[in-house]
């Protein structure tokens, strides 16, 4: 039997080290955080839009940071929060010169299909 191992001992070191490198491997895989997927961009209606934020004279300025879309409103009671909420908005930041609207990483999207045809 020693002998048989002798003879055969450079078989088994390659055979080692691929079980060893597939246990690895599938510990990497296995542990591995899973990607976040991401967020499907929203249809976009501008007159639906610019309703619900007062309309396209009450918006002074819009910028937008990732998720962020911030909009500087001439007269905030016109904002119609429950209106926007439906058209996608996560959450509502009143500011004292803005308003920020959260959205899931759409807001430069939003932001163009607001500018498209208005000049926001």
């Amino acid at each position: 039997m020693m002998e048989f191992i002798k003879n055969n001992l450079f078989w088994e070191i390659p055979v080692l080290v691929v079980i060893l490198l597939a246990i690895i491997f599938l510990v990497v895989l296995l542990l591995r955080k899973p990607k976040k997927k991401k967020a499907e961009l929203i249809k976009v209606d501008q007159g639906q839009w610019l309703e619900a934020m007062g309309g396209r004279a009450n918006i002074i300025e819009a910028s937008a940071v990732g998720s962020r879309l911030s909009v500087k409103l001439a007269d905030k009671s016109l904002l119609n929060k429950e209106r926007i909420k439906e058209l996608g908005i996560k959450n509502i930041l009143e500011m004292s010169g803005k308003i920020i609207l959260v959205v899931e990483n759409n807001a430069e999207h939003i932001l163009e299909e607001l500018n498209k045809n208005s000049g926001i």
